[in-house]
């Protein structure tokens, strides 16, 4: 991975030129009118990230920035709560953040600087109370998880791949720090009121991870992260990080058509087995068959991301047995009428698929 671009570095910006950067933000509230929180919330670990919208004649729907607010129930001592993450040009971010450890704090100044009006109070992902006196205060300036005047900063700037852990044994300690895994792997799930970007990428640095969540949302349409925006994310992400993939298909699992339900085929006679006597066990087998699809995910060597479906005809294999007295075995028995017709534990057969058109 190559040497992140990060804007925010205490060695070459100081606060006062970083935080006047931020109050420009303020002059352009006449442009600005049109910003809103993005309805998407990215989960990062502990971070919930929403993106900072922008629409409007001219620029269609344009990210300008992204707010995190970290779990309170996972904040520890002195942690730094939120970062504002700030676009500038050509993929360029910088990062702020405040001593403060409200939420409403933090959102309160973006709503301010980004003029966004309260109508829109209900997306921010905060289980904070509104409220409580919480008013617009100018962030500091975010080095790598640590503020520009931390004792700490310089040997975060220096500390190269060991940054992410030297940052986390802060966050741990219970430092002023706020560590939002923005390189590595990450995962979300469903939660609350909000759709979560189901991400699984790694390999990007902060800046790429960034610009790639941007782009995601504003080329491919995923504010809303419906199907084929995990995809998405992850096309941008390939592109952003200049990778070059192993062309291979992801096959997830079968799901079954709705409604779902198995069609039993007939019994068919399999063998007699002799108990010795004039005993006999007759053995019969038959199919249960449904339909079922999968997605696929066909990687170019351009890490480009196809989503297709395949539909297929699931066979589960059932056999059992009737005890009888003596022989012949019927063709038809009567005493497996019983069976319910969907698999049973001892059913443990691999399913076969065959391949439908529909």
């Amino acid at each position: 991975m190559k040497e992140s671009r990060w804007s925010l570095v205490a060695g070459r910006w100081s606060v006062v030129m970083a935080l006047a950067a931020v109050s420009l933000l303020a002059a352009d509230r006449a442009r600005a009118a049109d910003h809103r929180p993005g309805r998407a919330v990215v989960r990062l670990g502990d971070w919930s990230v929403t993106p900072l919208v922008r629409d409007g004649a001219g620029v269609g729907r344009e990210v300008r920035g992204f707010l995190a607010l970290k779990d309170p129930s996972a904040v520890v001592g002195d942690n730094l709560a939120s970062v504002w993450f700030v676009r500038g040009e050509g993929g360029s971010w910088s990062a702020y953040s405040w001593p403060e450890p409200s939420h409403w704090t933090a959102i309160e100044t973006v709503k301010s600087l980004l003029h966004i009006g309260d109508g829109h109070d209900g997306v921010w992902p905060t289980s904070e109370p509104r409220g409580g006196g919480a008013a617009p205060a100018m962030p500091e300036v975010d080095v790598f998880g640590v503020l520009a005047g931390d004792p700490f900063a310089d040997s975060v700037e220096s500390a190269g791949p060991s940054r992410a852990s030297l940052v986390t044994a802060l966050v741990e300690l219970g430092h002023a720090a706020s560590g939002v895994p923005l390189s590595g792997a990450y995962f979300a799930g469903e939660g609350g009121e909000h759709e979560y970007a189901p991400m699984s990428v790694s390999g990007c640095d902060e800046e790429e991870t960034l610009e790639a969540l941007a782009l995601a949302i504003e080329q491919a349409g995923c504010e809303d992260w419906g199907e084929g925006c995990e995809e998405a994310v992850g096309q941008m992400m390939g592109q952003a990080c200049g990778w070059l993939c192993w062309p291979k298909t992801i096959e997830e699992e079968w799901l079954p058509l709705n409604p779902g339900t198995y069609t039993p085929e007939s019994w068919v006679y399999v063998r007699t087995v002799f108990l010795g006597g004039s005993g006999v066990q007759c053995w019969y087998e038959r199919w249960l068959k449904r339909p079922v699809k999968r997605r696929c995910i066909d990687i170019s060597t351009l890490c480009n991301a196809t989503v297709r479906w395949e539909y297929a005809e699931e066979w589960v294999k059932q056999e059992d047995y009737c005890d009888m007295d003596n022989g012949p075995c019927p063709s038809t028995p009567s005493c497996l009428d019983g069976v319910p017709p969907s698999p049973r534990p001892q059913d443990d057969e691999p399913p076969e698929y065959h391949p439908i058109q529909l």
